[in-house]
């Protein structure tokens, strides 16, 4: 199932050291991800959501009143938005978790087992493949996120 991921790290293990090639696919898998998330959600309507989530947010600090009704009147024109902004975002971040998720998989199922322990120094949850493909993918998709303007 993972045949073509382990010819890649394969191809790839001459080059780099298993640390190094874990870290990458962590760069590479996260800027996947955060493409894919870019192209399928609606980047715009997002921009407007967040923009009314701002203002209304900024009229209920505003308000200095004591009507309960107003305060429950501002307050879920504050949560509509954000629960739309919620379920737009909702399918693409799933999709674009797939690629992730695939290449998680392979990493525990396969590549645990070939390579236990990549680096020699450090905590036992240092040594495993968790720490530096996760510092990378972290890193990718705030990069992306905020190179790209992602909302």
């Amino acid at each position: 199932m993972f045949s073509f991921l382990n010819a890649i790290d394969s191809a790839c293990g001459h080059l780099l050291p298993a640390a190094a090639r874990v870290a990458l696919y962590g760069l590479i898998v996260g800027m996947v991800a955060m493409l894919i998330y870019w192209r399928l959600s609606p980047q715009k309507k997002l921009g407007e959501l967040k923009q009314q989530i701002s203002e209304s947010q900024r009229a209920l600090r505003a308000y200095d009143g004591t009507d309960v009704r107003e305060i429950l009147r501002l307050s879920r024109q504050t949560i509509a938005p954000a629960f739309k902004q919620l379920a737009l975002v909702l399918g693409p971040t799933i999709v674009a978790a797939i690629p992730v998720v695939f290449v998680i998989w392979w990493l525990e199922s396969d590549f645990s087992r070939r390579m236990p322990e990549l680096m020699s120094i450090g905590p036992g949850w240092l040594r495993t493949w968790h720490a530096p493909f996760f510092t990378t993918l972290t890193i990718a998709t705030l990069g992306m996120k905020f190179g790209f303007k992602i909302r």
